[in-house]
C-alpha cells in the first residue's frame, strides 16, 4: 500500500519541539515494558552530534528515527519507530534511507544498527534497505552477587602505551568485530575510546608475568553493569565475569550483563561464572561509500 495515495504525501523532516506529544503517544506501547524514547527525546532534540527525523502526513508525525556519528566515518541508527496505524506502508524504509543519506552527505562510510533476534519485522526491514548482519551477540545476565573478590582482576585508571596495538592482536578483537557494547549500542574500539575508557575506570585487566594478559571493557547505566568486550587469555574470562558479580555485592547495581559473540568459546566461561542466556542481538551494517583508506575507527 502506498501511503502517498491513501492518506496524503509522506514527508521526512527534522523533528521539532511541537512533535513531542504526538511521538510519545504512539511510542507508548512499543514494548510491554514501555519505550525508552520518552527518556531520550529531549537529549536527541538538543544533541549537537545527532539528527532526529520524523515522518509526517499532513504535518502530523507518524514515525521517527535518530542517528549520530560514533566516529567521523561510522553512523549509528537507533530509535526507528512508526505509529501502529501506519505500519507496513514503507515508512520505516523512508526514515532509514533519509538517515543514511543524511550521514553519507556528512562523510559517513558505513552505518550500523541493532535489533533483537526476536524482532523479525525489524530484521526484514534492515535487510530490505541494504543492511547485512555483521555479528550476532548473545546476552548473558546475572543478578546473584558474589561476596568474595576474584583475585588478579583490577581496574586501570590510566592508559598504557601499546595497549591499542596489543588489543588488535588478540583474536577476540576480530570476533567482536572491533566493537564493544553498553547493552543496546555497539561502538568502534578506537585508540581515543580505549584511552577514555581507561581514564574513566571502565577497563578491567589481569596481568601475567608483568604484562596485561586479558582485558574487558565495562559500562554502567541505571543499576546495570555491562561487560561489552573481552580479549586475552580465555581462562581469565571467568575471572572478569565473577568480578562483575562481586560488584553487585558492593551495591549500586541490581544486574550484571555480558554481550558475547555467538558461538564463541567465551560462552562457557560466562556460564561457569553463573551467567544465564537471556537474549541475542543482531548488529547490522551497511556500506555507504568505499573508504579511501584503511578504517582506523572499527571493523568494516
Amino acid at each position: 500500500m502506498n501511503p502517498d495515495t491513501k492518506d496524503g504525501r509522506v514527508t521526512v523532516r527534522p523533528a521539532e519541539a511541537r512533535d513531542k506529544r504526538v511521538v510519545l503517544d504512539f511510542c507508548r506501547n512499543t514494548w510491554r515494558g514501555g519505550d525508552y524514547i520518552p527518556e531520550v527525546w529531549d537529549e536527541w532534540m538538543s544533541g549537537p552530534k545527532g539528527s532526529l527525523l520524523v515522518a509526517t502526513i499532513r504535518g502530523i508525525p507518524i514515525g521517527l528515527g535518530h542517528c549520530y556519528f560514533q566516529t567521523k566515518d561510522v553512523l549509528w541508527l537507533e530509535g526507528l519507530r512508526v505509529d501502529l496505524a501506519y505500519r507496513r506502508r514503507g515508512i520505516a524504509g523512508r526514515l532509514n534511507r533519509a538517515l543514511t543519506k543524511h550521514g553519507r552527505a556528512r562523510g559517513a562510510v558505513l552505518s550500523r544498527l541493532c535489533t533483537s533476534i526476536q524482532n523479525i519485522a525489524s530484521q526484514r526491514h534492515a535487510e530490505k534497505v541494504g543492511f547485512r548482519i555483521l555479528q550476532r551477540f548473545d546476552r548473558f545476565d546475572s543478578s546473584q552477587p558474589l561476596t568474595r573478590k576474584p583475585a588478579g582482576v583490577y581496574q586501570i585508571r590510566k592508559y598504557r602505551t601499546g595497549l591499542w596495538r596489543q588489543i588488535q592482536r588478540w583474536p577476540e578483537f576480530s570476533e567482536f568485530r572491533g566493537l564493544y557494547s553498553d547493552g543496546w549500542t555497539w561502538y568502534p574500539i578506537t585508540p581515543r575510546g580505549l584511552r577514555n575508557a581507561a581514564e574513566y575506570s571502565r577497563v578491567l585487566v589481569t596481568n601475567s608475568d608483568g604484562e596485561i594478559s586479558s582485558l574487558a571493557i565495562i559500562s554502567t547505566d541505571k543499576g546495570r553493569l555491562t561487560i561489552g568486550f573481552f580479549a586475552g587469555k580465555r581462562t581469565q574470562a571467568e575471572q572478569k565475569a565473577r568480578y562483575s558479580r562481586y560488584r553487585l555485592a558492593k551495591g549500586g547495581f541490581q544486574r550484571v550483563r555480558a554481550l558475547i559473540p555467538h558461538g564463541s568459546s567465551l560462552t562457557e566461561a560466562f556460564k561457569a561464572a553463573g551467567f544465564k542466556p537471556t537474549n541475542s542481538i543482531l548488529v547490522y551494517q551497511k556500506i555507504l561509500r568505499p573508504s579511501r583508506e584503511k578504517n582506523k575507527d572499527g571493523r568494516t
